[in-house]
């Protein structure tokens, strides 16, 4: 277990250091247990009564507690820092994301504006393109018209001639 520990703590020389100090008085600790045993049956219950009562496995029990404490209570510290960090990391986020909501709602918007304008002013081309057609229509058929009246215009012009011609000719002829 304290193997494993320490491989979970390697990023962390403080903690590195308390292992090795609880890792030394569980050691102390087992050694001084098998000690009593050991008094125990070789020199009887009042020996290990004198034994114990030096309450040596009691003060190593103690440190034991003391830096389990300490680790635990360094962990709890970590622990809270990186929530709050992640803590923060999320409320970035979130502050990130509403704003690139809130710009591609614009970018949205704008661009629907932009195709409502382009749809709106292509409709209104189309409709121009169609009353030029038309009055392209109207003023060929007026050309054609005056086309038309120019060359009667110049056969009447050209009657005019001929018979202002044989009116002068007339005029002028003895009688």
């Amino acid at each position: 277990n304290i193997a494993q520990l320490k491989q979970l703590i390697m990023d962390n020389p403080i903690q590195q250091v308390r292992v090795d100090s609880l890792n030394f008085y569980i050691h102390k600790r087992l050694d001084y247990s098998f000690q009593t045993i050991e008094v125990r049956s070789k020199e009887g219950l009042s020996s290990t009564l004198a034994f114990i009562s030096t309450k040596q496995g009691k003060k190593y029990t103690d440190h034991i507690r003391q830096i389990t404490n300490a680790i635990q209570q360094e962990e709890i510290n970590l622990l809270q820092q990186r929530k709050q960090t992640n803590e923060r990391s999320v409320a970035v986020f979130n502050w990130i994301a509403v704003v690139m909501f809130i710009l591609m709602v614009i970018g949205t918007v704008f661009l629907l504006i932009t195709t409502g304008k382009y749809l709106a002013q292509n409709k209104e081309i189309k409709k121009r393109e169609a009353e030029l057609i038309i009055a392209n229509k109207e003023l060929a058929l007026q050309n054609e018209e005056k086309e038309k009246q120019a060359v009667e215009l110049i056969n009447v012009n050209k009657e005019l001639e001929s018979f202002s011609y044989t009116i002068s000719h007339d005029l002028k002829a003895p009688l």
